[in-house]
């Protein structure tokens, strides 16, 4: 069977470069809350992106003192991030026991660090979080 290959269309070329442009962005934000997290002595790591990337594997997870999946973290970036989806994203790809974080920036020119991020989480787990703190 002889397979044909088409030219793809100006506005084919631009979507797929705006899709290639997204990726790269949202790879470059993830690995700076890695390198936040790392400097502050969590135990995180980056998750696969694109194709792979699916359930129980998330943007960014933060591991307990244990090894477990503490925090399962779906960062995004862009114009105006939509948090209550990204949220809804990582409950639904989550590990068991692990609680879901959604932590999205608004792009800007400012450096990281210097720009407002916001973390939502579910106030359920929010309670868990600061009952964890204040009880020691």
């Amino acid at each position: 069977m002889k397979t044909i290959k088409r030219e793809q269309s100006d506005s084919e070329k631009a979507a797929s470069a705006k899709g290639r442009r997204s990726q790269k962005k949202g790879k470059q934000y993830e690995s700076e809350l890695l390198k936040l997290f790392k400097s502050h002595n969590f135990k995180v790591y980056q998750g696969l992106q694109g194709k792979r990337g699916g359930k129980k594997n998330a943007d960014i997870s933060i591991l307990d003192k244990y090894g477990d999946i503490w925090f399962h973290v779906e960062a995004k970036k862009g114009k105006q991030p939509n948090a209550k989806k990204a949220l809804a994203q990582a409950n639904r790809d989550k590990s068991p026991g692990s609680m879901p974080v959604a932590i999205c920036c608004e792009d800007a020119k400012e450096p990281f660090g210097s720009r407002e991020e916001t973390v939502t989480m579910k106030l359920g787990d929010w309670l868990e979080l600061i009952l964890m703190v204040h009880n020691g």
